[in-house]
């Protein structure tokens, strides 16, 4: 505890190591050979982002040990303007919505090219060295599966297929699409009729995240018709299973409830319990039920 006072005491806000711009610091990850930690703070309106910069991330301590692996990255992102008002950070706050941004701070663990393998929200108030070493256990973590990747690329057919299936589904999903897309192509290649049975379980994840982007609006025009047929079409192509399928189920039980179709939302709360009673799914969809059955 005295070490981390001493460090506390004695080091001094190192602003120039934190970069305000995501391109210079991929253009020095890429020379560098490192990766980014790129923070989203909102200080003017976050008590918890003026908490983490003051204690954590204006550190000399913790810049000094994160250094060699990672290029540091803050963009504060403004509070919302005032009429006629025009923030110089405006572009971090589409850069923050690009990256998907919901509550600050955020943290995105980058490679070099700038695609995120990992992310955390919120903050972790901890000593500095267990802050530091979070960070190297998330790279160490990164650099491990880069290898694994190298070593599975070394193999042939069916071999190497299953080695990067192996990496793919350790993965955190978070931007897996975009950062794995070479071996997402790699993977359909080697094994067309997906013989490993990773593909479609994977293709239907992602096909609900659309989907429920997709039905934000919808369910915002109030076309709730529109909603069941999508949901319909969606289970017809990708056939999900489990807590999947409860939860593409559960958007149609909202739409058909909304609609008022007493029937057909009865039958679909239902199907939700049969896939699993016991889940919070299955719990909601028996309550559902229950006030239908009462119409």
């Amino acid at each position: 505890m005295r070490h981390l006072l001493f460090f506390f005491l004695l080091s001094l806000p190192l602003q120039a190591v934190w970069l305000k711009s995501l391109e210079e610091a991929k253009s020095q990850a890429v020379k560098a050979g490192k990766e980014i930690y790129l923070v989203f703070t909102s200080q003017e309106v976050s008590g918890a982002c003026v908490q983490l910069q003051k204690q954590l991330l204006s550190q000399e301590a913790f810049c000094q040990r994160v250094a060699e692996r990672f290029i540091l990255v803050n963009l504060d992102v403004p509070a919302p303007a005032r009429e006629g008002e025009v923030s110089p950070r405006l572009g971090n706050e589409i850069i923050a919505k690009n990256f998907k941004v919901e509550s600050y701070p955020s943290a995105f663990y980058l490679n070099e090219q700038g695609l995120s393998y990992a992310s955390e929200t919120g903050v972790i108030m901890t000593e500095l060295e267990e802050f530091s070493a979070r960070l190297i256990e998330m790279s160490d973590f990164y650099r491990k599966q880069k290898e694994a990747l190298k070593l599975a690329y070394e193999k042939e057919g069916m071999a190497r297929a299953r080695a990067i299936v192996e990496v793919l589904k350790n993965a955190p999903q978070g931007g897996a699409e975009e950062r794995f897309a070479d071996e997402f192509t790699e993977l359909a290649s080697l094994d067309p009729e997906d013989s490993l049975g990773f593909q479609k379980p994977r293709l239907a994840e992602k096909g609900f995240r659309d989907l429920s982007e997709d039905l934000e609006e919808v369910f915002h025009k109030d076309s709730y018709e529109e909603a069941t047929q999508r949901i319909d079409r969606y289970v017809e192509e990708f056939q999900p299973q489990g807590l999947l399928l409860q939860k593409v189920l559960f958007r149609k039980l909202a739409a058909l409830s909304h609609a008022g179709q007493t029937e057909a939302a009865i039958l679909t709360a239902e199907k939700i319990i049969i896939v699993d009673a016991e889940s919070s799914h299955g719990k909601l969809a028996a309550q559902m039920l229950s006030r239908l059955e009462k119409k």
